[in-house]
């Protein structure tokens, strides 16, 4: 039949090596929720920062992503609207750091200005929140 895709000998072989390599795979059960440091980084929704941040005349050293739950689908797509027009093509949004910023203000209910001028450190642990969020581990 014209147009429809017809499965290969080299898409079996993949078929069969990606089952052999998540046979090796183990789920996470829980969330890391210490740092290599051993101190706590997360409690439950709560992600504590790195230092506390001045923002809006307010002292923040902690995330409440309690809102996780509430995003809809055009959260989403706000979110991949915003890359987009900042002309940036991702295929793993879940793995970008500014997509996942720009969900973690609506997950928190924190102003998207709030994100911009925070140290690396705590943009990766923010990022590491939400896909685990994403992903349904915490």
């Amino acid at each position: 039949m014209a147009g429809k895709y017809k499965e290969t000998d080299d898409d079996m072989m993949m078929d069969d090596v990606m089952d052999e390599t998540m046979d090796d795979v183990e789920p996470l059960d829980e969330p890391v929720t210490e740092s290599e440091t051993g101190d706590e980084v997360e409690n439950g929704n709560i992600l504590k920062l790195t230092r506390t941040y001045d923002f809006d005349d307010r002292k923040i050293s902690q995330l409440d992503f309690s809102g996780f739950d509430d995003l809809e689908v055009a959260d989403l797509n706000r979110a991949a609207d915003q890359l987009t027009n900042a002309g940036r093509v991702v295929l793993n949004p879940e793995m970008d750091a500014q997509y996942c910023l720009y969900l973690a203000a609506s997950a928190t209910r924190m102003p998207h200005e709030f994100f911009r001028d925070l140290k690396i450190r705590d943009v990766i642990r923010i990022k590491n929140k939400m896909r685990n969020l994403f992903y349904g581990r915490g």
